[in-house]
């Protein structure tokens, strides 16, 4: 079976979405609009080195709106969706081409309009005329990440639920993944951050940045409230080696305590059966959720001081790689980075 693919195979194109709920995003999506459009004007030279489109899902109702902030080399394409999460509903892809479809529910009800993410899911597919197939199982694009040579790490508390996959075992679980995406070597870690409203996706704890290196989340304090939680991920990921028995290169990146403030929160307009963004909870401020290209990572900064440490560490620890600081602050309030956000379309995929 073709494995997985890793997120710095070679892609084609990079896929966002326009953010807009007002009950989600304060002042309907403003500043997260904002950092999109700064996100794709400062990559445009990037994309055209490596040759990727940009395509931004946009609703019917905001299309003039973001037609009119947007770089010009951005393609827009109108669809319907609920939120800007594309990572968790869009397709994963295999090295023989194949794209495949996981079932998505809004993390387990947490977003009752999901319905509209499957149908800008398909919208998508059909934009870039892709057949795909179905994963019998739910499964967000957030909650695994492949080195790309059969091993792959996910948490259970975002996958082994009674939410999306009732009495699913991880023996069960492990099988699926190596008859569907080519997996050989599955590693469950224990938990993911408290903070993360989805049960705790993995990409709030790591990034394989290429075949040797994984990116940590690891907070320098021990008094630090997730210290805990991702220091036992650290050891179990220092246990690890890769298929040809080799370990991997941990670097440790901070976690920033970051909380979404007062007037967030009041510009916020609530929906009952939506999650609630209340002052002063904490955000999931993780520099493992940023996008992974070719030779390139596109690092969340949230502006703090933890923003130098990170991008010194990996300068160090990757020095042939480019690192490109995108902020993310404004994207935290919506629940996720922008790694979250995004959905890279391999060069290898059955049209």
């Amino acid at each position: 079976m073709a494995a997985l693919l890793p997120e710095w195979s070679p892609r084609r194109a990079l896929c966002l979405r326009w953010p807009w709920r007002p009950d989600i995003w304060p002042d309907a999506g403003l500043a997260a609009q904002r950092s999109l459009i700064k996100l794709l004007q400062d990559i445009e030279p990037l994309m055209r080195t490596l040759e990727m489109q940009v395509v931004v899902q946009v609703t019917a109702a905001c299309y003039q709106q973001a037609a009119a902030q947007l770089p010009v080399y951005v393609r827009l394409q109108q669809a319907t969706y609920a939120d800007i999460w594309l990572r968790d509903s869009g397709p994963f892809y295999t090295a023989d081409g194949q794209a495949w479809l996981a079932g998505f529910n809004g993390w387990q009800g947490l977003d009752p309009a999901y319905h509209d993410d499957l149908i800008g899911r398909q919208q998508l597919l059909e934009s870039f005329a892709l057949q795909a197939s179905e994963l019998p199982l739910v499964l967000e694009g957030g909650s695994l990440h492949t080195d790309g040579a059969g091993t792959a790490v996910y948490v259970a508390s975002s996958v082994l639920t009674a939410g999306r996959n009732p009495a699913l075992s991880h023996s069960q679980f492990a099988a699926m993944l190596a008859t569907y995406l080519g997996i050989e070597q599955l590693l469950a870690l224990p938990e993911g951050l408290s903070c993360d409203e989805t049960g705790g996706h993995v990409d709030n704890l790591l990034c394989f940045l290429d075949a040797q290196h994984i990116a940590v989340t690891l907070p320098d304090s021990p008094t630090h409230p997730e210290y805990e939680r991702c220091y036992r991920v650290f050891t179990e990921l220092q246990g690890l080696c890769n298929l040809q028995g080799h370990p991997f290169t941990l670097i440790p990146l901070p976690l920033p305590q970051l909380y979404l403030s007062r007037a967030e929160a009041q510009a916020i307009q609530p929906v009952e059966g939506v999650f609630a963004r209340r002052p002063g909870m904490p955000l999931s401020a993780s520099y493992c959720n940023g996008i992974c290209l070719p030779g390139y990572y596109l690092l969340p900064v949230f502006g703090c001081e933890e923003d130098s440490i990170a991008l010194d560490r990996l300068q160090q620890a990757l020095p042939d790689f480019t690192i490109v600081s995108v902020d993310a602050r404004d994207l935290l309030v919506g629940g996720g980075g922008w790694h979250c956000a995004s959905h890279t379309l391999p060069t290898v995929v059955e049209r």
